[in-house]
């Protein structure tokens, strides 16, 4: 089976919350081998890493491999605790694909209510 593997670099969004402080939105900050305040949720089989020899602007990518036959979906996310109120929000990240076949790799940006 090939291996999907997608390379998450520099997520961030640009809006009223790109002038705050204090969110990792670029998986910058490390901890017990996770990007401090960043989850993972979906049912597949894929390992979630954090990279620092592949990367597109600074420091650290995150990486999402296939491990499994279980090719449900995985994601990584980040919630950012903010209310925008009708505000424009922009998202922008680069991806690395690598071998996706029978599916599809892309940055996703959900609000919910």
């Amino acid at each position: 089976m090939k291996t999907t593997v997608i390379r998450t670099i520099t997520l961030f969004l640009c809006a009223v919350f790109s002038a705050q402080n204090g969110h990792n939105l670029d998986f910058e900050t490390l901890e017990k081998d996770t990007a401090k305040g960043w989850t993972t949720f979906g049912t597949g089989d894929y390992k979630v890493s954090f990279d620092t020899a592949i990367v597109q602007n600074r420091k650290t990518s995150g990486a999402i491999k296939s491990i499994g036959t279980n090719t449900e979906f995985k994601a990584l996310a980040y919630t950012i605790p903010a209310n925008f109120c009708g505000a424009k929000i922009k998202l922008i990240g680069y991806l690395k694909t690598e071998n996706v076949e029978n599916g599809f790799a892309g940055l996703w940006l959900r609000i919910d209510p």
